[in-house]
C-alpha cells in the first residue's frame, strides 16, 4: 500500500518538477525523495511525505502565472506547453517573454486562461511573435466547450500563401484578442466555427475573406487590411432555426478603420458577402479607405436572408460619400435604434446556441466602455445629464436629425461633437438639429424660438461646438422671429457649425461669441445682438432680398462689436434675381459696431451698403460701421456711394478690430480648428460678376410651398424647395432622394423636393414624417399630366423568395419606394424593382412601392416590377392614382387600401394571372380598389400573345371589392374577366368585383356569357363609386387635370 502511495507520488511530482524547481525552500522535499525507497521500513518517512505532499499541493494551488522563454528562463519554452500545464493546473495566466516562437498552438483545455506579452502601447511595440502555417491556424482553440482563452500583446502570423490559412481558429466562447496583430499570407485570417470572440485595439491582414465561416466576432478599434483587389472583408453565413446551433454570424467592426497597406494599390474591396442565410455584418464609427467598392458590400449578398447596415462611418468610401451605389445592395444607413441594437452585449446574446451569452465581465472594461450604445436619443437628454459641478464635460453626437430644441445653462464647459466628414468647415456635417418655433417681434418672445439657447451668466466657462447645423425650419413669416441660436455668455466658440433659418437666425446677445469656418443663413437682421462676435472664415448667406445681414446693439460705455474677418458674404439659390437690394447691416442702436473686412461682398449688397434703423429713427448718430480690404462686386470701392455714416477704414483704424483686441484672451479658442483650410474659396472674379450661389454645402431654408400644391413647372424648382441632382449639377443639395429625405425636418411643416433628370439607384426608406412631402420629378411636359415625357427614374433591383415566405421578412421589404406617414404626393418619378423582370424566378415577390399611410397621391408615375408591384398597404388608408402607369405580372396591384385609379395604364405580362388581388376584412372595412377611365393592356415589354388570358382580378380575401369603369379592356380580358382565388380556395362569399360603362373587347358587353357563367361579378347600372363618394375626402387631391383626362387606349 505504502510503495504504491510512493509510486503515485513519483507519477505526480515528475509532472511537476518546474514547479518544484522554483521554490528553493522545498529542497528538503527533493532530498527526502530516495528515502521513499525504504518507505515499508520507515514508517516515519510516510508521515513526512503526507505533511509535504500537502503543502506541495498548497504551493500548486498558489501559482498564478507560468512563463514561457526561448531562452529557458521560464518554465517553458514553448507558448503551447505552458497553456496546456496552465489549464490542467488552473493557472490563470501564461507570460511570454520577448521572442520568435515557430510553432501552433492547439487550446483543448475548457479552463480560461490568458496569455500576455511584454506590455506594449500599440501593436507595433509587441516583442511576441508566432509564426506557423497551414489550415489549423497559429492559435487553434479546437473545443466548443472552451471558455475565456486571451490574448494579449502577440504578434500571430499564419505564413501560408495558398488555401485557407488562418491566424486563429476559434471555437468556443468568451474569447478575447487586445493589441494583437493577426496575419494570414492568405485566406481566412480569423476562421470560426460558431465561435465567439472580441478583437480589440488589433492589427488584421489578410489575402481575402478576412472573417469567414461561421463568425461572431466584435472588432473594435483595429486596423483592417485587406491586401488583393476584390477581396472580401466579410465572408460569413449562419444556421437557420431548427438546427443545431441555429442563429445569426454576426460581425461588427466598431470604431476601426478599412486601410490599403503601404505599397500596395488594391481596389475594390468589398466590406462583405453572404456565403449563405442568417448573416449580419455591421460598420460603425468606422473610416473607410479608398480601397472599398463604392457599393460597400457585395451586391450578390441580397440574394440570401441577411442584414448589412453601416452607422456613422467615415472616409472616401462611406456610405455618405457613396450613397447612390451603396442602395444598389443590401447596405442599409442605420438609425440610432437600429445601432443600438448591435452592441457587445446583444451580438454576443444573441448568436449561436449553445455559445451565446449577454454576459460581458469577461470583457475588457475600457473597451466596454467604449464600444457600447449610444447613451441618449437626444442631446438635451444627454446635457441634462450632466452634473452641475463646475467640470467640463463633451457630448459626442452621432449622425442624425435631432428634432429638439437645446438649453444649456450649467456652470462648466460644454463641448458638443457632431460627426462630420470633414471637419475643416460646415460642408459635411452629419448632425443636424432642428425645430420650427416662430413668434411675432411684437410680442418680444424671440427668445422662446431658439434651436440652440445657451444662457451663461454664473461663469465664464464656455461653450464649444463643432460641425453641427442649427436650423430653425418656421415658415418665412412677415415680423416673425425664428432664432436658430441665442448665446449668452463668454468664450463660446463654433467651428464649423451652420445656423439656418429667416429673421433673426442668430443672436449673439451678450458675452463674447466667435466662428469659424462656419455658415449662417437668414433674411433679416439675422446676425444680432449686443455681444462681441467675431466671425472667421465664414458664409454668411441671405436668402431673401431687401434687407440686412447683421443688427448690432452696442451700448454707451459698452465695448461689443460685430466683426467678419476673412469671410464670404453672398445669397441663396432662393434669393431671386433682383441684385443690389441686401445690406451689411443696419444700427440696432446708436452706438451700433459692425466691422467687414478682408472678404468678398457679392452683388447682392447694394451700393449704399448700410440702411438706418428706420427713417423716423435712423440711429446713426455714434455708430462705426466700418469696411476694409474687401473684394467683390458689392466691396466699397472709388466711386461707390456708400452710406455717410459708415466708415471706410485706414490701416491704423482696422488695427484696433483684431481678434485679440476684442476678444480678449485667447486661450479658449481651438487654434487648430480655428485655422482649418475651408473647402470653398473666393471667387475668383472680385469685380463685378461675383458668385451666383452659395457655395454652401448645407441646404436653404427648410419651408415649402403648400399641401400638395399642383407645381407651377416640371423643369424649374419651387421656391424653398430641397434640390436633388443625381450628377451634383444644378446648385443641387443632395445626389440621391434618400439623403433629402432624411434631411427634412420632424416636424409639420409641409416640405418640397425636386429631383432632376437622371437614374437615382437607391432603395427609399419608408417615409415618415408629421408634416406633408411633395416629391416632384423633372419632366418637360406639364407637371402630373402624363407618365410619358417622365426622365426622373428611381430603380433597385431586390426580391424575396416567398416559397415559402422566410420568418421574420415580408414582402414589403423588398419595395423600391416606401411610404408611412400623410399628405404624401409625387410627380412624374418612375419606380422600377429591377430584380427578376423577365419572371424567371418563380414565387419571388418584387414591389415597385410599398404605400402605407393616409392621403397619398400618385400624379404622372410609373411602377414596373414582377410579382407584386404595388401594395396598397395601409388598411385604413386612402391612395389616389391619376396618369400612372403599373406594369407586372402575378396580382401586381394588391393590398387593402381604399385606391382610386384614373386615367392610368395597367400593363400585364403573364398569361393566366390576376392584375389585382384586393382584400378587405369585412363588408364595412374602408379598403377597395376603383380604376375610372383606364386602360387595362399589355405591359409594354411583355414577351408572350397575352390574348383572352389574363384577369381583372382575383379576391385576396372573401370581401374583395374591385370596380371597373368607364374604361377600355383590351383583348387581353380573359372572356371571364375575373377568377376565384384557387380552386380549392375560392373566397368568394361576399367579393364585390363589378363593372360599369367600359368599352374595348375585353369589355362586359363582349363577353356577356363568359361573365354570367363567372357568377360572382356584377354589371353596374349606375355609377355609385364616384371619387366624393369613396375618398376619406378631396381636398388633399390634386384635381388640376381631373375634367380634361381622356382615357388612354391601346397603341394602334
Amino acid at each position: 500500500m505504502y510503495l504504491a502511495c510512493c509510486n503515485k507520488f513519483i507519477e505526480f511530482f515528475s509532472r511537476h518538477i518546474k514547479f518544484i524547481e522554483l521554490f528553493p525552500r522545498y529542497i528538503r522535499f527533493i532530498e527526502l525523495f530516495p528515502r521513499c525507497n525504504k518507505f515499508l521500513e520507515l514508517f516515519s518517512c510516510y508521515v513526512t511525505f503526507i505533511e509535504l505532499f500537502s503543502r506541495f499541493l498548497e504551493l500548486v494551488d498558489s501559482l498564478t502565472a507560468l512563463t514561457v522563454a526561448t531562452d529557458a528562463s521560464g518554465q517553458y519554452t514553448a507558448i503551447n506547453a505552458a497553456i496546456s500545464a496552465a489549464q490542467n493546473s488552473g493557472i490563470p495566466t501564461v507570460v511570454v517573454k520577448a521572442g520568435t516562437y515557430s510553432e501552433a498552438i492547439a487550446v483543448s483545455g475548457t479552463q480560461t486562461v490568458t496569455v500576455v506579452g511584454p506590455s506594449a502601447s500599440s501593436v507595433a511595440q509587441n516583442q511576441v511573435n508566432v509564426i506557423a502555417s497551414g489550415s489549423n491556424g497559429v492559435v487553434n482553440i479546437a473545443t466548443s466547450s472552451s471558455k475565456g482563452v486571451t490574448f494579449k500583446n502577440l504578434n500571430l502570423t499564419n505564413a501560408a500563401t495558398d488555401g485557407t490559412a488562418p491566424a486563429v481558429y476559434i471555437r468556443g466562447s468568451k474569447h478575447g484578442f487586445y493589441n494583437c496583430a493577426l496575419i494570414s499570407g492568405s485566406t481566412g485570417v480569423y476562421f470560426s466555427s460558431y465561435g465567439t470572440a472580441l478583437i480589440a485595439n488589433s492589427y488584421i491582414e489578410g489575402v481575402d475573406k478576412l472573417f469567414t465561416n461561421f463568425p461572431t466576432v466584435y472588432v473594435y478599434g483595429s486596423t483592417i487590411v485587406p491586401t488583393n483587389s476584390s477581396a472580401l472583408i466579410v465572408y460569413a453565413k449562419g444556421v437557420a432555426a431548427g438546427m443545431m446551433n441555429a442563429g445569426n454570424s454576426t460581425v461588427v467592426i466598431d470604431s476601426s478603420s478599412v486601410a490599403q497597406k503601404a505599397g500596395l494599390v488594391n481596389t475594390n474591396v468589398f466590406l462583405a458577402a453572404a456565403n449563405g442565410n442568417f448573416t449580419q455584418v455591421v460598420y460603425r464609427n468606422t473610416n473607410l479607405g479608398n480601397l472599398v467598392a463604392s457599393s460597400g458590400f457585395h451586391p450578390t449578398s441580397c440574394k440570401y436572408i441577411n442584414f448589412f447596415g453601416e452607422f456613422s462611418n467615415v472616409g472616401p468610401s462611406s456610405y455618405s460619400a457613396n450613397a447612390i451605389n451603396r442602395s444598389k445592395v443590401c447596405d442599409i444607413q442605420m438609425t440610432v435604434d437600429q445601432a443600438n441594437a448591435f452592441t457587445i452585449d446583444q451580438v454576443f446574446g444573441y448568436t449561436f446556441a449553445g455559445y451565446n451569452s449577454f454576459d460581458t465581465t469577461w470583457v475588457d472594461s475600457d473597451v466596454l466602455s467604449n464600444a457600447t450604445a449610444c447613451q441618449y436619443g437626444n442631446i438635451s437628454a444627454a446635457i441634462a445629464a450632466l452634473p452641475n459641478d463646475s467640470k467640463p464635460y463633451t457630448i459626442y453626437i452621432m449622425p442624425g436629425t435631432y428634432n429638439e430644441q437645446i438649453s444649456i445653462t450649467r456652470n462648466g464647459k460644454v463641448t458638443l461633437i457632431g460627426e462630420t466628414n470633414f471637419k475643416n468647415d460646415y460642408s459635411q456635417n452629419q448632425v443636424k438639429v432642428q425645430f420650427s418655433s416662430g413668434r411675432l417681434t411684437s410680442l418680444s418672445q424671440n427668445e422662446q424660438t431658439p434651436v440652440i439657447n445657451s444662457k451663461k451668466t454664473n461663469d465664464n466657462s464656455g461653450l464649444a461646438m463643432y460641425n453641427i447645423d442649427f436650423i430653425n425650419s418656421y415658415p418665412q413669416t412677415a415680423n416673425t422671429a425664428a432664432l436658430a441660436a441665442d448665446f449668452y455668455g463668454n468664450n463660446m466658440a463654433a467651428y464649423g457649425c451652420s445656423f439656418i433659418g429667416f429673421q433673426d437666425t442668430l443672436l449673439a446677445n451678450k458675452g463674447v461669441q466667435v466662428f469659424s469656418n462656419s455658415y449662417v443663413e437668414g433674411s433679416i437682421d439675422f446676425v444680432w445682438g449686443f455681444s462681441t462676435a467675431y466671425f472667421y472664415k465664414c458664409v454668411i448667406a441671405t436668402n431673401t432680398k431687401g434687407a440686412c445681414i447683421a443688427a448690432q446693439g452696442r451700448t454707451v460705455g459698452v465695448n461689443s462689436a460685430y466683426i467678419f474677418d476673412s469671410s464670404y458674404i453672398t445669397y441663396t439659390s432662393t434669393y431671386g434675381s433682383t441684385f443690389g437690394a441686401s445690406y451689411l447691416g443696419r444700427p440696432y442702436s446708436n452706438y451700433s459696431t459692425v466691422v467687414y473686412k478682408n472678404s468678398y461682398l457679392d452683388k447682392h449688397i447694394n451700393a449704399a451698403g448700410w440702411q438706418v434703423w428706420s427713417t423716423g429713427n435712423p440711429q446713426t448718430s455714434n455708430v462705426f460701421l466700418g469696411e476694409y480690404n474687401n473684394t467683390g462686386p458689392g466691396a466699397w470701392v472709388s466711386g461707390t456711394a456708400r452710406a455717410s455714416f459708415a466708415t471706410n477704414m485706414t490701416d491704423d483704424q482696422v488695427a484696433a478690430y483684431s481678434l485679440v483686441s476684442w476678444v480678449g484672451d485667447t486661450s479658449f479658442i481651438d487654434q487648430a480648428a480655428w485655422n482649418y483650410e475651408t473647402s470653398w474659396k473666393f471667387p475668383a472674379s472680385t469685380t463685378t460678376s461675383g458668385a451666383s450661389s452659395t457655395s454652401s454645402g448645407v441646404s436653404g431654408p427648410t419651408s415649402t410651398a403648400s399641401i400638395n400644391a399642383h407645381p407651377d413647372s416640371g423643369t424649374v424648382p419651387p421656391q424653398y424647395a430641397v434640390i436633388v441632382s443625381a450628377d451634383g449639377q444644378h446648385n443641387a443639395s443632395f445626389t440621391n432622394l434618400t439623403a433629402a429625405l432624411a434631411a427634412l425636418p420632424n416636424d409639420n411643416t409641409n416640405q418640397t423636393i425636386f429631383l432632376y433628370a437622371g437614374t437615382y439607384n437607391e432603395q427609399i426608406p419608408s417615409i415618415n414624417r408629421p408634416g406633408a412631402v411633395r416629391v416632384i420629378g423633372y419632366t418637360s411636359g406639364n407637371p402630373g399630366q402624363s407618365y410619358k415625357d417622365n426622365s426622373v427614374t428611381v430603380t433597385f433591383a431586390r426580391g424575396l423568395s416567398v416559397s415559402p415566405l422566410p420568418s421574420g421578412h415580408s414582402d414589403a421589404e423588398t419595395a423600391t419606394l416606401a411610404t408611412a406617414s400623410n399628405r404624401i404626393s409625387f410627380y412624374n418619378i418612375n419606380f422600377i424593382n429591377s430584380d427578376n423582370l423577365d419572371g424567371l424566378e418563380a414565387s419571388y415577390v418584387t414591389l415597385a412601392a410599398s404605400i402605407y399611410g393616409n392621403d397619398i397621391g400618385f400624379y404622372g408615375c410609373a411602377f414596373e416590377g414582377w410579382q407584386d408591384t404595388l401594395l396598397t398597404g395601409a388598411t385604413a388608408g386612402y391612395q389616389y392614382y391619376e396618369s400612372c402607369y403599373i406594369s407586372g405580372a402575378i396580382d401586381f396591384i394588391w393590398g387593402y387600401s381604399k385606391s382610386y385609379f384614373k386615367g392610368c395604364t395597367i400593363g400585364a405580362k403573364k398569361a393566366k394571372s390576376a392584375m389585382t388581388a384586393q382584400s378587405r376584412a369585412s363588408a364595412s372595412a374602408i379598403g377597395g380598389y376603383i380604376f375610372d377611365q383606364t386602360l387595362f393592356t399589355s405591359a409594354t415589354d411583355a414577351t408572350v400573345d397575352l390574348t383572352g388570358t389574363v384577369y381583372l382580378g382575383r379576391p385576396y380575401s372573401a370581401y374583395a371589392l374591385v370596380v371597373v369603369k368607364n374604361s377600355y379592356l383590351d383583348d387581353i380580358i380573359n372572356p371571364s374577366g375575373w377568377k376565384v382565388w384557387s380552386a380549392t380556395d375560392p373566397r368568394t362569399d361576399h367579393i364585390t368585383f363589378a363593372e360599369f360603362a367600359n368599352v374595348g373587347p375585353g369589355a362586359w358587353q363582349n363577353n356577356v356569357a363568359a361573365r354570367q357563367a363567372f357568377g360572382n361579378a356584377t354589371l353596374l347600372t349606375s355609377d355609385t363609386y364616384s371619387l366624393a363618394s369613396v375618398m376619406d375626402n378631396t381636398a388633399w387631391i390634386d384635381s388640376t387635370y381631373w375634367n380634361s383626362i381622356v382615357t388612354p387606349e391601346p397603341a394602334v
